[in-house]
């Protein structure tokens, strides 16, 4: 099997292990991307119910500088007006 061909007449990529692994068009591997994904979003719902975590909401970001939240240090509005005084 590892002079075969696949349909497109490419020859398979051989693992060290010596498992074969075929050539795969882009529209196959978006495909296997999707599969995987929902594959993954089915896992950890399963795990999310079997441990009873809960889905941690992220803190709003809050300004280093005056401690405001909305925006950064760096596009502070209160620095901005010390910096034009």
């Amino acid at each position: 099997m590892l002079n075969s061909k696949d349909a497109l007449g490419y020859k398979p990529y051989v693992l060290t292990s010596g498992k074969e692994v075929m050539r795969m068009d882009i529209d196959s591997k978006i495909a296997r991307v999707k599969e995987l994904i929902a594959k993954r979003e089915e896992l950890d719902a399963e795990l999310q119910e079997l441990l009873g975590g809960s889905v941690k909401e992220r803190r709003a970001a809050k300004c280093s500088a005056c401690g405001e939240p909305g925006h950064r240090a760096s596009t502070c509005p209160s620095k901005q007006t010390e910096a034009i005084q």
